[in-house]
């Protein structure tokens, strides 16, 4: 029994040592070639952006509607402000405790990791009913720099107008009640998710997971490469 288990063991090793060494030979004579690890932050860059890379499939037939809102100031602002900018816009409410906390969370880490950019965000409150532009402020005062993060309310239509002229869902779920401070409840309000790369000419270059705090380097990267795109092809306004 031990020399049949010993004969045994001795063909396995052999026959690992015969595929170890298939495996080398194909390898150095260009048949096999190895998985390789890229990271998606840092991998490979296409020749072409934004056109190839940034404006990515799925986001041609998107666009931003118009709409006349006000920002946390009670600044009349209009669609003229993505104008010659490089702009990120995302949605969200300021009693939202699903959803919204993390996608701040995630665009705050963006607002610090494109800190040495130009570039800008928007948000749009899907509730301009209780978001008043002093709750704006009140709210975004202990995490947004406001000369670089903007919040824009006043009109219900607006914001569906946004969603729906980007294919997203926006409505409310009255089956789940959100208790507000000093008493009451409101329905929930289901609204999108992604951060949405907004181009110098009002389109839509990219969508990002505004979930995922994993897909936030893959994010800085992509808005990196397409603000210098945009910066060689002289697209976006001067800056004072």
């Amino acid at each position: 029994m031990m020399r049949r288990g010993g004969a045994f063991l001795q063909a396995v090793i052999l026959a690992f040592l015969v595929s170890v060494m298939i495996v080398i030979i194909a390898v150095a004579l260009g048949v096999f070639e190895p998985p390789q690890q890229v990271d998606r932050a840092t991998g490979p860059q296409p020749d072409l952006l934004p056109e190839e890379f940034v404006r990515v499939d799925g986001t041609r037939d998107l666009s931003i509607a118009e709409f006349e809102l006000v920002n946390q100031d009670n600044t009349p602002i209009d669609t003229t402000i993505f104008d010659g900018e490089l702009t990120l816009l995302d949605f969200m409410f300021t009693h939202c405790p699903l959803v919204c906390p993390q996608m701040t969370g995630n665009m705050v880490e963006l607002q610090k990791r494109l800190a040495d950019t130009r570039v800008r965000t928007i948000t749009v409150s899907v509730d301009p009913e209780r978001d008043t532009p002093e709750r704006l402020r009140e709210h975004a005062g202990n995490f947004a720099d406001f000369d670089r993060w903007m919040f824009l309310t006043g009109d219900a239509d607006a914001a569906s107008r946004l969603a729906s002229a980007l294919s997203m869902d926006l409505g409310r779920n009255e089956e789940f009640q959100i208790d507000l401070p000093g008493g009451g409840s409101m329905a929930n309000i289901v609204h999108p998710v992604k951060f949405v790369l907004v181009g110098p000419d009002r389109e839509v270059l990219a969508l990002f997971d505004g979930l995922d705090r994993t897909e936030v380097p893959h994010t800085e990267r992509v808005i990196r490469l397409a603000l210098e795109s945009l910066e060689a092809a002289g697209q976006l306004s001067p800056t004072e």
